[in-house]
């Protein structure tokens, strides 16, 4: 269960899936979140899928003793017997576990990551075991790749000039408030990202830019653009016969709208927000979908407020890149980098 001190300036969700990317590679997809459970709740803090295994997870600021893991063992379970349909698994998320913590865990066989890369998972024929990673602190948390610093350096990446603006009219660019925008250019500064010029900023290090956003971007932004997943009966055969506007494709589809060689497997569908209902409603008629987790089709809230240079059809480069290194396929991988090479990044 949550505490008022568990998500005041970082979510521990979005910190842990970040960091159990950059330890052990795996991506974490944040499904279902709670982000006020009630006393006496019987509803789980979230379910996330990592790497098509999907857990019913509790998430708990500080876990700094055998019996508070205990403890959540049992809610766990207590949580799982409830849940209709049946979870695969439980997952407990916190802000750090020691060597001796994750150890227990091992003896308890509860899975458990942190917000520092550690974890202990093991389901089948997987284990995955990282421990001795140091505690993160909240001022490196704050200060890394949060939402609003995934949102700012898409414009830097895929709009470059729109960082030559007023304050206000970067922060419209990149959907964030006018407050946050000086404390992130400052951020992304520090890295050398970006270069203070009289009239703005010029972009620097594109290649490492682009390396670090593709992991931040699906860690920390993608799983709040409220994802639903579609399965198409007859496949995703028919997607340029529908009128999407005002959507934009990304993931497969996007990359055979730029190059015409790949055949889609499944896509991705960025949306107006406030337009949503009325797309999602018609997409879903004319290709007759269903509801459905591991469906091909997913769509999301659109998320920047710049003119995408490369039409109306398909979403900012970036976003089409990482998308497609997200599904894991080396057919993918190698379209994501041809747009890669499109955008002249090396």
């Amino acid at each position: 269960m949550r505490t008022t001190e568990s998500v005041t300036d970082i979510d521990l969700l979005d910190l842990a899936a970040f960091a159990i990317h950059e330890s052990a590679g795996l991506i974490m997809e944040v499904l279902e979140r709670e982000d006020h459970p009630p006393a006496g709740k019987s509803r789980p803090d979230a379910v996330v899928r990592i790497n098509e295994r999907t857990f019913l997870t509790e998430v708990k600021s500080t876990v700094d003793r055998v019996d508070a893991l205990r403890n959540a063992q049992l809610q766990l379970r207590r949580l799982a017997e409830a849940r209709t349909p049946a979870i695969d698994d439980t997952l407990l998320v916190t802000s750090h576990l020691t060597p001796h913590l994750l150890n227990t865990c091992r003896e308890l066989k509860l899975n458990a990551i942190d917000g520092s890369g550690n974890a202990h998972l093991a389901w089948d024929n997987t284990v995955v075991v990282v421990s001795g990673r140091p505690r993160q602190t909240r001022t490196e948390a704050r200060l890394g790749w949060t939402a609003n610093a995934v949102r700012l350096a898409l414009v830097a990446l895929a709009a470059p000039e729109a960082l030559n603006s007023p304050q206000r009219s970067i922060a419209t660019s990149a959907g964030i408030s006018l407050g946050s925008v000086g404390s992130t250019l400052d951020w992304l500064e520090s890295r050398r990202f970006l270069l203070r010029r009289e009239n703005g900023f010029s972009v620097t290090r594109r290649n490492e830019l682009l390396a670090e956003w593709s992991v931040a971007y699906p860690a920390r932004l993608r799983p709040r653009l409220k994802p639903q997943h579609f399965a198409a009966p007859s496949g995703m055969r028919h997607w340029a016969k529908t009128e999407i506007a005002p959507g934009e494709w990304s993931g497969e589809v996007a990359a055979a709208l730029r190059h015409g060689d790949l055949r889609p497997a499944t896509a991705e569908l960025y949306v107006n927000p406030a337009a949503r209902r009325d797309v999602v409603r018609r997409v879903v008629r004319d290709f007759h979908l269903r509801p459905d987790p591991a469906g091909e089709l997913t769509v999301l809230d659109r998320f920047w407020g710049f003119d995408n240079s490369q039409g109306s059809e398909t979403v900012p480069w970036p976003v089409a890149y990482a998308d497609l290194l997200h599904i894991g396929d080396p057919r993918t991988t190698e379209a994501a980098a041809r747009i890669k090479e499109d955008a002249h990044v090396n």
